[in-house]
């Protein structure tokens, strides 16, 4: 949000207009549905390999 004010603009997401707490409960929900599905945080080393497998090789 700082840097949102420096710049003298409003943060927005999808859009809409977002305060400091909506970005936390969004990365949050995020971070939730990810541990969900995966089994994984964000950041960790299982997560890293499961998502280079995905991609397709060179």
């Amino acid at each position: 949000m700082a840097v949102a004010e420096q710049l003298g603009v409003t943060p927005t997401r999808h859009g809409k207009e977002v305060t400091a707490d909506d970005l936390r409960q969004g990365f949050a929900a995020v971070r939730e549905e990810l541990i969900r599905e995966t089994g994984d945080d964000a950041g960790s080393e299982g997560l890293a390999i499961f998502i280079h497998s995905t991609y397709p090789g060179r």
